[in-house]
């Protein structure tokens, strides 16, 4: 916790850290006799103590000296086992496994905020286990994997991307590929097979999945760490982050890594991967090294630069008196309101044109420069704009990057502002975004001064989402065993 208080102020005014709080020793009286099993310190820096009798402690700081202590007790008896492997996630999530092969596993359910601690068996003995945000993950001796817990993000990796909390566990199909090592962040995982190749699934707000995209994935992918093939010896994942070292010893880093949101694998100046790892908490200055890109990236570079270049356009956009200069070829591949692209065409002056008027130059020329770039570089309220722009040309593709390009952008801060938004435009989907943004974050978003200072009415309407639906409280009630 000092460590990375005392570099803080690096991290706001980019000067050398300097140490900015003290603690002292403090005796925890409530814990006087208790036997203690284990204690673990989470992402965020909480603290979770299990007792011999099942007793569950948790403790975080609410402010730098307000300490907010939970407590919950379990019917389950640790006296006679022994622990051979545990995991710790973040909102309380953790997982253990004993030595008669029992994995326990504690989270808070995300629909009714009530805590559990329950156990299985797995038909076969359990080699690994992990977890993260309320999921959690096993790999048996026979190297399947397993998961359970909140899909959100797909980071159960079964194909499907729902808001529930699944009970049972499901087996995530991986053909053909024996896995060796799993790891998960937050709301994502990593799988390192015996070939030294890395599976990645999840959630991907930060290019923690390595994939040069911000997209989710919700089944198994393999992603290349360098340009030419190397096998991969062993991997890491720490809440947005994700890491590994190769058999050239060097240590690759992706995701959200020292304020940066590094979209492929690099190489850092760490040796291990714990030094990388506790580095995530001290926060101290560090580089990253560059590779020459692949060739695949040179040609995406290359598509992209080619954009509003009148030498070899082959296709004019006219909005008004204004051009944009295109291919039909990238069109035609990209979007599937041009393929049949010759009934837009007309020739004006022996060139080839497509005369669009219902939007704005602006408009058109940041579409079809997404086309080209698969960036979206507006506003805030320009991308609600462009939705309609979206169902003008049924490009539903377009359409889920305006959304994935609001739904980024929602922090604590503004989630109210983007809620009027959406209130301004019609759009429901963003609304209920804006509401699950708030059900997880309530307690941060109560502290801000917009919270303190809002509508009433709109505080009301959003303190009423809190409450959980008929569907949620009757999916509650089945999960209890």
């Amino acid at each position: 916790r000092l460590a990375e208080r005392s570099c803080s102020t690096y991290l706001h005014s980019q000067k050398k850290g300097e140490i900015i709080h003290r603690e002292h020793k403090k005796k925890v009286d409530y814990m006087f006799k208790k036997k203690i099993k284990m204690l673990l310190i989470d992402c965020d820096l909480a603290v979770i103590l299990l007792t011999e009798d099942g007793e569950v402690y948790h403790w975080y700081d609410v402010t730098w000296s307000e300490l907010k202590v939970e407590y919950y007790s379990q019917l389950i008896d640790l006296r006679y086992t022994r622990i051979v492997q545990s995991a710790v996630g973040g909102n309380r999530t953790f997982i253990i496994l004993t030595d008669d092969q029992k994995v326990f596993y504690f989270q808070t359910y995300y629909f009714d905020g009530i805590s559990r601690m329950k156990w299985m068996t797995f038909q076969k003995k359990v080699e690994s286990i992990c977890c993260g945000d309320s999921f959690f993950v096993v790999l048996t001796e026979d190297k399947r994997m397993y998961t359970w817990g909140r899909n959100h993000h797909g980071q159960l990796g079964v194909s499907t991307c729902k808001d529930e909390f699944v009970i049972s566990p499901l087996e995530v199909k991986n053909k053909n590929v024996r896995l060796t090592r799993i790891a998960c962040g937050y709301t994502h995982v990593l799988a390192l097979s015996t070939e030294g190749n890395i599976f990645v699934w999840g959630g991907n707000s930060c290019g923690q999945l390595g994939c040069n995209s911000r997209n989710d994935i919700h089944d198994p992918q393999m992603i290349m760490i360098t340009p030419k093939p190397m096998k991969m010896l062993d991997i890491a994942a720490m809440k947005n982050m994700s890491c590994a070292i190769s058999e050239e010893k060097l240590i690759y880093v992706w995701g959200n890594c020292f304020d940066q949101q590094i979209q492929t694998p690099v190489a850092c100046e760490y040796t291990t991967l714990f030094d990388m790892c506790n580095a995530m908490s001290a926060r101290p200055p560090t580089t990253v090294k560059n590779f020459e890109q692949s060739e695949k990236f040179k040609i995406l570079d290359d598509i992209a630069k080619s954009f509003n270049d009148p030498n070899i356009s082959d296709l004019v956009i006219k909005i008004g008196e204004q051009s944009i200069y295109v291919n039909k070829t990238i069109l035609q591949f990209r979007t599937s309101y041009f393929k049949q692209i010759n009934q837009f065409i007309s020739l004006e002056d022996d060139q080839e044109v497509i005369r669009l008027n219902e939007f704005s130059y602006a408009m058109y020329n940041s579409y079809f420069k997404y086309l080209y770039t698969g960036k979206l570089d507006v506003s805030l309220e320009e991308r609600f704009n462009f939705l309609a722009l979206a169902d003008s040309l049924n490009d539903d593709r377009f359409k889920k990057c305006c959304y994935r390009e609001i739904n980024k952008d929602i922090i604590d801060e503004n989630v109210f502002v983007i809620y009027n938004m959406a209130q301004k435009y019609n759009d429901k989907e963003v609304e209920k975004v804006c509401f699950e943004y708030f059900k997880e974050n309530r307690s941060d978003i109560a502290d801000t001064s917009n919270f303190l200072e809002l509508n009433e009415d709109i505080k009301n309407i959003f303190m009423k989402s809190l409450e959980p639906d008929e569907e949620h409280s009757e999916h509650s009630e089945n999960s209890e065993i």
